[in-house]
């Protein structure tokens, strides 16, 4: 895991979304990146566009490939090659979204509730 103290987060807005860059080093010998966000206040979450630099030489930048990074994949394993967790209470719950989206046709659509959802009896979830 790469500390915080190598990391530098800048936000901007663009085309009315909020756009984070992440910025660090990656210790040497790096074969695999986890990108996560936990979304514990409630609300409507939008995911677009997630792309992955890294600086092949001084100032030289490389795209690496990320699997549906732009959620234009509608098949059943639309998230395949990412860990969506449910919880039992039913939040978050992930869906395409038509509607809103930064770039092609669609966005990952995150909706976060803090009403509890009613408990089955039989399952007891």
């Amino acid at each position: 895991m790469i500390s915080n103290k190598f990391l530098n987060i800048e936000k901007r807005t663009e085309q009315e979304w909020t756009v984070f860059t992440i910025v660090g080093q990656l210790p040497e010998g790096t074969s695999s990146i986890w990108f996560y966000t936990s979304v514990t206040q409630a609300g409507i979450y939008y995911f677009d566009d997630i792309s992955l630099f890294v600086e092949a030489s001084a100032g030289s930048w490389k795209q690496l490939s990320i699997s549906n990074s732009s959620f234009e994949d509608r098949s059943p394993v639309m998230f395949a090659g990412y860990a969506v967790i449910q919880q039992k209470s039913g939040n978050p719950r992930t869906s395409l979204s038509e509607k809103i989206y930064k770039t092609g046709t669609h966005s990952l659509m995150i909706t976060y509730s803090n009403e509890k959802e009613p408990l089955n009896l039989r399952t007891g979830e």
